[in-house]
C-alpha cells in the first residue's frame, strides 16, 4: 500500500516575505521535487479580495501543476 502524502499551499504573502512570482515559482519547484519522490496529491486554497494575496485562482495554480506534474493530483479548496 501507498502513502498518502500531500502539500497544501495558500499563497499568501506577508508585508515583510517574498513577492507573489517569487513565491508561485517556488511552490512549483516543489511540487515537481515532491511528484518525483512519490508525493500524491496537492491541495491549493482560495479566497478573494485579501489584502496578503490569498490564492485567488486555484484552478489555474492546479493546472499549471497538473501540467507540469506527472503522477501527483490536484485539489482545491474553495469557498
Amino acid at each position: 500500500m501507498r502513502p498518502i502524502l500531500g502539500l497544501r499551499y495558500d499563497l499568501r504573502s506577508a508585508p515583510f516575505g517574498k513577492d507573489h512570482a517569487t513565491l508561485y515559482a517556488a511552490m512549483l519547484e516543489q511540487v515537481q521535487w515532491a511528484d518525483q519522490l512519490g508525493f500524491t496529491t496537492v491541495t491549493f486554497s482560495e479566497h478573494h479580495v485579501s489584502d496578503d494575496g490569498y490564492l485567488p485562482s486555484p484552478l489555474m495554480a492546479a493546472a499549471t501543476v497538473l501540467g507540469a506534474t506527472k503522477q501527483i493530483r490536484a485539489m482545491v479548496s474553495a469557498l
